[in-house]
């Protein structure tokens, strides 16, 4: 699940999020998947308040929620955003929450 070789981004994601961040969130979940089984979608809420960056990633089944907070000079957005990262067992792929 969530195999290195096999991720997609959509092509919203790839123009809105910096690459940074998108390497950040696969990074995010292969350190998770070292500590616990993975649901086949994982959630990341992106909000930037002030000069930080907030991540909050999060899955289901089982459940577990992290919480993140980055330099906003380091990892710039410039709006919240809600990312899903779907695997689907042939591939991964990172969308936001409104192309799903």
């Amino acid at each position: 699940m969530f195999e290195q070789e096999k991720r997609y981004v959509s092509r919203q994601v790839n123009e809105e999020v910096p690459m940074q961040l998108q390497i950040l969130m696969w990074s995010m979940i292969d350190s998770l998947k070292e500590k616990k089984e993975l649901d086949y979608i994982q959630i990341f809420r992106l909000k930037a308040k002030g000069d930080r960056v907030l991540i909050e990633h999060e899955q289901e089944v089982p459940k577990h929620r992290e919480l993140y907070e980055l330099e906003k000079t380091k990892f710039s957005i410039e709006y919240d955003m809600k990312i899903y990262v779907i695997d689907s067992v042939a591939y991964s792929i990172m969308i936001f929450a409104e192309e799903y």
